[in-house]
């Protein structure tokens, strides 16, 4: 017993390590300024503390849970940036216990702590800034492959479907694009009916399935419905994001290393080499889950590195496979027992240096975001020319600015990519612009060049124009930093 406790700390201790170096390049203290897509959740969270209402009072187009995540994280650590990181430590621990836990029963301890170490070392390259979406889904994914394996494993069970389902609820409300695990799993259930004509069994485990999905949805239905804005969280978080289209792309490395398992697995279900009846039905979510994931990273067109931490889960499993899958082999071949320690830690040996200077590199680098240095000077300016109680306009996408200052900014569209989105954009909501402008009358506006000549928008009409040249004759420009100008509200007399 007392052995067993041991052996569970030092386990503990060990992830728990693993991950604070997973998220040490993305700590505060080395990152001043937080990403874009952050410093828009940083904002929201902030407006939510000040009772304000995501969608309604400020927009963006995420899931609603990154918000109040970011909302709790400000609210712990008396809004620093600190409480956010806490957050995000906590859910890949919690993320990556479950994981080494469900390989360790399935695989074995060796390969367990092979592949958290790979996963987790990968996460530190793609993280790009952290704060991001789908950090928080890593847990979740996580505990429906565990409840799958576990249902698999001892037997039919309504509450670990249910569960399954809960989990993948959270996920779509937290990033849509994460829940290739639970569209796989829907699939599977398909594919063993057809195969086994299990239809009562399969119809409970849908139904149970379905009822946990549809406890999260409801939810959240009835909490933005409540306060009157269900239609603009429709809009904002799944409208929006059908017409959100801009290729990029990236290159990755670890990667490749994880997606051995995915061929070797495939290779075992076509020739059937190992006796893997056990291992079959989560081995088959991870081949049916990868094409799957890789599809819903690819539906944005905007492939940045971060959108790939949604299929860690499956690649790690896949590839802790692979592992297992060697050391059978080994424990098979004729040869002495220490010449099979001395493979193993071989194996291990080349994993944790490639890991560990993929790693060293990561951290040698100070992640800066892009005008990192223009940014902190422009707060600065702002916070000494303007009160608490004063507005001010970021034109651009640099909500981080207004998060820093505590400035809320004059109108719900904290920054103004809607209005360029082909198929989206319209003369209300730039209408409603305007007006949000002209009647909270920011202090200062900045004006950081990304997007077009200040106020110059795609659609135009009559009273656009009319209202885009006011704003423009109550403002002159004060100051210019590196390119971004700011503007002071004045008197002017110049209205048209």
């Amino acid at each position: 017993m007392k052995k067993s406790l041991v052996n569970r700390i030092l386990e503990y201790s060990i992830i728990f390590c693993v991950c604070i170096c997973a998220l040490y390049p993305v700590n505060p203290s080395r990152m001043p300024v937080a990403a874009r897509d952050s410093g828009v959740f940083l904002y929201v969270g902030q407006r939510i503390l000040n009772g304000e209402l995501p969608y309604r009072d400020v927009w963006d187009h995420k899931p609603p849970v990154i918000f109040y995540i970011n909302a709790l994280g400000l609210f712990i650590s008396n809004n620093s940036r600190w409480g956010i990181w806490i957050l995000e430590l906590t859910s890949l621990f919690l993320a990556a216990l479950i994981g080494y836990y469900l390989f360790k029963n399935v695989f074995g301890v060796y390969p367990a702590l092979c592949g958290s170490l790979v996963w987790l070392s990968e996460l530190s390259i793609i993280i790009d800034g952290g704060n991001y979406t789908a950090e928080y889904a890593l847990p979740f994914q996580f505990m429906a492959l565990w409840l799958f394996y576990r249902d698999n494993k001892f037997g039919f069970s309504l509450w670990r479907w249910f569960f399954i389902g809960l989990t993948g609820g959270i996920v779509f409300f937290t990033q849509q694009t994460a829940t290739g695990i639970w569209v796989t799993i829907i699939i599977y259930l398909v594919l063993a009916f057809i195969k086994r004509n299990q239809i009562k069994r399969r119809l409970e485990q849908l139904f149970s399935f379905s009822a946990g999905v549809l406890s999260i949805f409801i939810i959240v239905i009835l909490f933005f419905g409540a306060q009157g804005a269900f239609s603009v969280f429709l809009d904002s978080a799944f409208i929006y994001n059908l017409n959100y289209l801009s290729p990029t792309s990236h290159n990755l490395t670890l990667l490749l290393v994880l997606i051995t398992g995915y061929v070797f697995g495939l290779t075992q279900i076509l020739f059937r080499k190992y006796t893997i009846t056990e291992l079959e039905p989560l081995l088959l979510i991870g081949l049916i889950d990868l094409p799957i994931e890789l599809a819903l990273i690819g539906i944005s067109g905007r492939n940045y590195s971060h959108y790939y931490i949604s299929i860690l889960p499956v690649l790690s499993m896949l590839f802790v496979f692979f592992l297992w899958a060697i050391l059978r082999f080994l424990s098979l071949m004729n040869i002495p027992n220490i010449a099979k320690s001395a493979i193993q830690l071989m194996i291990a040996g080349v994993l944790l240096r490639y890991a560990g200077n993929v790693y060293k590199n990561q951290v040698a680098v100070q992640l800066e975001v892009a005008n990192q240095e223009v940014i902190l000077d422009v707060a600065q300016y702002i916070k000494a020319e303007t009160t608490s109680n004063d507005c001010v306009l970021v034109w651009g996408a640099e909500s981080f600015v207004n998060f820093y200052t505590f400035r809320k900014s004059p109108t719900r569209f904290v920054y103004q990519l809607p209005f360029y989105t082909q198929g989206y954009a319209d003369k209300q909501i730039i209408s409603e612009f305007i007006r949000d402008v002209i009647r909270n009358q920011p202090r200062l506006i900045v004006d950081t060049g990304e997007i077009t000549p200040l106020f110059d928008f795609p659609i135009q009409t009559e009273n656009t124009r009319e209202g885009a040249e006011y704003i423009k004759s109550h403002y002159r420009q004060v100051k210019n930093f590196q390119g971004w100008a700011v503007y002071k509200y004045s008197e002017i007399d110049g209205a048209p």
